[in-house]
C-alpha cells in the first residue's frame, strides 16, 4: 500500500515568459514505463544539448522538463529542454516551445526520480482540489506543468530535488 504524501507549495510566483529548445517524445503507460521513457529522453538530450547554440545559462546548469498535450490514459507529450534567448537556429532533432508568463505554484519533489509521478499525482489530485487555485487549462497556456532541474538533482538519490511549476489562477 502506498503511503500518502503531504505536499506543500513552496511559493506562488509570477514566472516571466521563457523560450525553450529541446527534444520531445510521446509518453504513455503505467508510472514505471513513463519514468523509463522520460529518463531515456533525458539521456538522449544530454548527449546533444551542446548543439543548442543560444542556451541561456542562469546557474551552473539548469534544464527544464515540460509536460503538455495531456490525453486520456496517462498519455502526454514531454520535452527535455534548456532555456534559450530566441527560438531560432533549432537543431534538426529538436523543437522550440514558449512557456507563457503566468502565475505558478512551485513545489519541490524530494527523492529519487522514479518517485516523481507520485509527487505529481499528489499535486494534481490532493493539493490542487483543496487549494484556492484552479489549474490554467493547457489549451490556454500550452502546458500542463514544467519541472526545473538544477545542481540539486541526482537521478537515484534520496537527497535529490526537482522543482515543479503548476500554472494556476485564483478560484472565482
Amino acid at each position: 500500500m502506498k503511503r500518502s504524501m503531504t505536499i506543500f507549495v513552496e511559493e506562488i510566483i509570477f514566472q516571466p515568459e521563457m523560450r525553450l529548445i529541446g527534444k520531445t517524445i510521446e509518453v504513455q503507460g503505467e508510472p514505471k514505463v513513463r519514468v523509463q521513457t522520460v529518463r531515456a529522453l533525458w539521456e538522449s538530450f544530454n548527449v546533444s544539448v551542446h548543439t543548442v547554440t543560444n542556451h541561456i545559462r542562469k546557474a551552473a546548469w539548469q534544464k527544464y522538463g515540460v509536460s503538455f498535450n495531456p490525453q486520456p490514459g496517462n498519455h502526454f507529450s514531454y520535452m527535455a529542454a534548456v532555456e534559450v534567448s530566441e527560438v531560432d537556429d533549432v537543431p534538426e532533432d529538436m523543437t522550440g516551445k514558449m512557456l507563457p508568463a503566468l502565475t505558478y505554484a512551485r513545489f519541490c519533489h524530494h527523492g529519487d526520480f522514479c518517485n516523481l509521478p507520485t509527487t505529481i499525482y499528489e499535486i494534481y489530485n490532493k493539493w490542487l482540489p483543496d487549494s484556492e487555485y484552479h489549474l490554467v487549462p493547457g489549451w490556454q497556456c500550452g502546458i500542463s506543468h514544467f519541472e526545473r532541474y538544477d545542481q540539486r538533482f541526482q537521478w537515484s538519490s534520496a537527497e535529490s530535488e526537482i522543482d515543479i511549476f503548476l500554472p494556476i489562477r485564483t478560484k472565482a
